[in-house]
């Protein structure tokens, strides 16, 4: 099995490095890729990016010679995974959880009739400088759209 992991990054200088790392620590029984577009960055992620693919050989880098926005950005790093399954992990998130990618997966091969899984996740507000947990289950009612 092969995991491709989607983050696309625009001038996530401050935050790429942990981005990368939570994704290559993570364990379970699949090969994994990481696609890092990014989007003409300003500040030093293309620097961070390369040192990081220096070290990680499951790393590509998608540039594009302009600023193409998030949609297209997304298109042409999708055009790009060969992962049977995949994952996005934006350059300013992380993933906590080592295991993480594992759980989705075995999730998703047992549930063959699902065609996605997603799960609760801790939002910080920089402004307040406060942490929030989203839990799906308890705090989505079901009277509207999730989009995705």
């Amino acid at each position: 099995m092969k995991i491709s992991v989607i983050m696309l990054t625009y001038n996530h200088g401050k935050y790429i490095e942990k981005a990368v790392q939570s994704v290559c620590a993570q364990q379970g029984d699949f090969q994994l890729e990481i696609i890092i577009g990014d989007d003409c960055s300003t500040d030093n992620t293309a620097e961070v990016i390369d040192e990081l693919a220096a070290k990680h050989k499951e790393i590509k880098i998608f540039r594009p010679e302009k600023n193409i926005g998030m949609h297209a950005n997304l298109k042409k790093c999708l055009s790009l995974a060969e992962g049977d399954y995949i994952s996005m992990c934006e350059g300013d998130d992380w993933y906590i959880s080592p295991y993480k990618l594992q759980m989705q997966m075995e999730f998703l091969e047992k549930n063959k009739d699902c065609v996605m899984c997603s799960h609760s996740y801790i939002e910080y507000n920089q402004k307040e400088d406060k942490y929030s947990t989203i839990n799906y289950q308890q705090d989505y009612n079901g009277g509207g759209d999730l989009l995705f």
